[in-house]
């Protein structure tokens, strides 16, 4: 739930654009994944944040979900193994609900073509073993919207 908690920081102007964002705006709305895992360090008194190692996932959730697997992702370029395997989870969770839901910019997109955008890396590179489980449990997803 935390993960684009940084978009809190971001102008609505941006978030809610109906356009194509300019390169400046884009560079604007990258910084949410650092914005929001500074906000996280404040947030500390939060019970479920308290935890050391569920502060540690949730911290880097924040910082790493838009890292790719090939490493053309932001912030920092990870690739691979560098990118903490829950962030590859939520990456890839986090495509599937954008391309699933409607945005200012767009209608949600039907399921298939969701499932196909994600396994031809047309929303960037995911880690191989996700995209095998994406596609063993494909049909029970479909069935959620069918």
């Amino acid at each position: 739930m935390l993960h684009d908690i940084g978009k809190i920081s971001m102008p609505d102007s941006i978030l809610h654009k109906p356009e194509k964002l300019t390169p400046e705006e884009r560079a604007i709305m990258q910084t949410h994944c650092e914005k929001g895992a500074k906000l996280l360090e404040q947030l500390r008194y939060i019970e479920v944040l308290q935890d050391e190692e569920m502060y540690r996932f949730c911290r880097e959730i924040c910082l790493y979900h838009h890292e790719r697997w090939n490493g053309e992702g932001y912030s920092f370029g990870l690739i691979r193994d560098s990118i903490p395997f829950w962030a590859h989870i939520t990456a890839l969770a986090d495509v599937y609900d954008a391309l699933m839901s409607k945005r200012v910019y767009r209608n949600a997109l039907p399921y298939q073509d969701t499932i196909n955008m994600i396994n031809a890396g047309d929303c960037g590179s995911f880690c191989p073993d996700l995209l095998t489980c994406l596609k063993e449990t494909a049909p029970r997803l479909k069935r959620l919207y069918d």
